[in-house]
């Protein structure tokens, strides 16, 4: 329906903010000097228009694609730039990995996007490179090692690595199947796909980091019992212990 733009108030900004703030249990940022032109309103954009905030609104943020401007005489994405930092996002050729891959560029990063489908990722690339970075394609399975490693190759071209986003995964096949019920080929594919994939990813960033930022994505399929589901919601329980342990070493 086209973009549609909200100004909200500074009384509202101030709401919103405090609230934001709280639900995350930190303390907010205090400005300390100015960075180009000021403005007292942050505007969102999103491609639904019954979806934006009027002025009097002082709740929660609905869930829609938002940029920042200048607030107080401050970017508030100031405290966020990745200028100068390259990222390799798996999976980034459509859904969660390029929206990733998208964030990342207007923070300011340069993108190595990997994903099996050439298409996608040339889509991608292109709106990367709209926003002023680089993005280079390496279409690559991340249950094969040898293209995980032309991903972190990709990356060294441009001086290193900083961030490495394991997003790829899913469902291979897609087929509901009771636990008792699934041929062990279809058992290992999953956790090829959602585990150990995460698990080499995280290794060969690791090797390639002087210094960095290693993302796993998990599911809230990981948090209880999945009917007909069992393989990706045990992957991906185990990707959040497998985070967890790779965090304390």
């Amino acid at each position: 329906m086209g973009e549609f733009l909200a100004k909200v108030s500074e009384s509202d900004v101030d709401s919103l903010l405090e609230s934001a703030w709280q639900d995350i249990g930190v303390c907010p940022p205090i400005p300390s000097q100015q960075h180009g032109p000021t403005t007292n309103a942050l505007e969102f954009r999103s491609p639904n228009p019954y979806q934006g905030i009027r002025a009097n609104q002082t709740g929660a943020l609905p869930k829609f694609q938002y940029s920042v401007k200048h607030f107080r005489g401050r970017a508030l994405m100031d405290a966020f730039r990745l200028d100068g930092k390259v990222a390799v996002v798996t999976g980034a050729g459509k859904g969660i990995g390029r929206g990733i891959a998208l964030c990342l560029a207007e923070a300011g990063a340069d993108l190595v996007l990997g994903a099996r489908t050439r298409s996608d990722l040339d889509e991608v690339a292109a709106a990367v490179r709209s926003r002023g970075r680089r993005a280079a394609i390496v279409p690559a399975d991340v249950t094969v090692a040898e293209q995980l490693d032309a991903l972190v190759a990709a990356a060294k071209e441009w001086g290193g690595l900083d961030i490495w986003v394991n997003n790829a995964g899913g469902l291979p096949d897609a087929t509901p199947r009771y636990l008792t019920r699934t041929p062990e080929d279809r058992w290992d594919a999953q956790i090829d796909l959602n585990l150990k994939a995460v698990w080499s990813g995280a290794v060969k960033a690791a090797a390639a980091m002087q210094r960095g930022c290693i993302v796993n994505i998990s599911s809230r399929a990981a948090m209880g019992p999945q009917l007909k589901n069992g393989p990706y919601g045990a992957s991906k329980a185990a990707v959040n212990s497998l985070t967890q342990t790779l965090a304390v070493e």
